[in-house]
């Protein structure tokens, strides 16, 4: 995963970065590593989730240098702005206060007026189209990749009796005193490796379709068994066990219905 999310940026710096015109802040006033190659090192190091920390850091720290660079009077530039990435961006656009040599300018178009390096970079249609297929692969790769590890995660556990059933009805002067004769829902989960449950309707009568919770990140490969039972003051009463349920099917006495995160089909 590290590798891959290290990939996209560099899909990014090479293909996308060129065209926008501008440098990293960061990396115009304090020279060094650009944002997107200082973010690739942190994954390529650190992993994404253990990098964020540090990674939103560097974003404060460029929407600074930002703010620095554009309270400056006009500065001028070398004319030779190199849009060709070494590591990401502009290498070659000097913010620091002066022309470094060729042919510079001192407030035309030329120049580099806070963020917006000029450039002789030509956008074509040729390039326009490159542009925006790049943009497409990262935009169908990042979906593929959410929907894989998070879209596919069960969110919810639809469940109707079927038609004939009757209702199981709580019994017990406690039921009667607080009127909670109807079964307080509730679905388990065997996992292949562990266990997970849904929140728990209290008082629900599933003649119509009710929706149930999940509680955990699991997937419907992960589930060996669903369990609905009648969760009461002492025990719960199971209801009804499927094993290795599809996502749309029916038991004896339940029809259910099983919702990912993201549902495409």
């Amino acid at each position: 995963m590290r590798t891959f999310f290290a990939f996209l940026i560099s899909v990014y710096q090479t293909r996308i970065s060129p065209h926008k015109g501008f440098i990293c802040a960061h990396r115009g006033l304090h020279k060094g590593d650009s944002c997107s190659e200082y973010t690739k090192k942190q994954i390529l190091e650190k992993g994404l989730l253990a990098s964020i920390k540090t990674v939103r850091q560097r974003f404060n720290e460029c929407r600074d240098a930002a703010v620095t660079i554009n309270q400056r009077p006009p500065i001028s530039q070398r004319g030779d702005c190199d849009l060709g990435l070494s590591g990401c961006d502009v290498s070659s656009c000097d913010l620091g206060g002066g022309g470094g040599g060729g042919s510079t300018s001192s407030g035309g178009s030329g120049g580099c007026y806070g963020l917006d390096c000029a450039s002789s970079f030509d956008m074509t249609k040729r390039n326009f189209i490159r542009l925006l297929i790049a943009l497409l692969i990262i935009v169908i790769i990042s979906a593929s990749l959410y929907y894989y590890f998070i879209g596919r995660q069960i969110e919810s556990v639809d469940i109707r009796l079927k038609e004939d059933i009757e209702e199981t009805s709580d019994s017990g002067a406690i039921a009667k005193i607080f009127g909670s004769q109807q079964p307080d829902y509730q679905i388990n989960f065997d996992l292949i490796n562990g266990l997970a449950r849904t929140n728990t309707l209290k008082n629900k009568s599933a003649k119509n379709w009710i929706s149930l919770k999940t509680q955990g990140s699991f997937y419907l490969t992960d589930i060996s068994r669903m369990v609905i039972v009648n969760k009461e003051l002492t025990r719960s009463k199971v209801l009804e066990s499927i094993p290795n349920p599809q996502k749309k099917g029916a038991g004896q006495m339940f029809e259910y219905s099983i919702k990912q995160k993201w549902e495409l089909f």
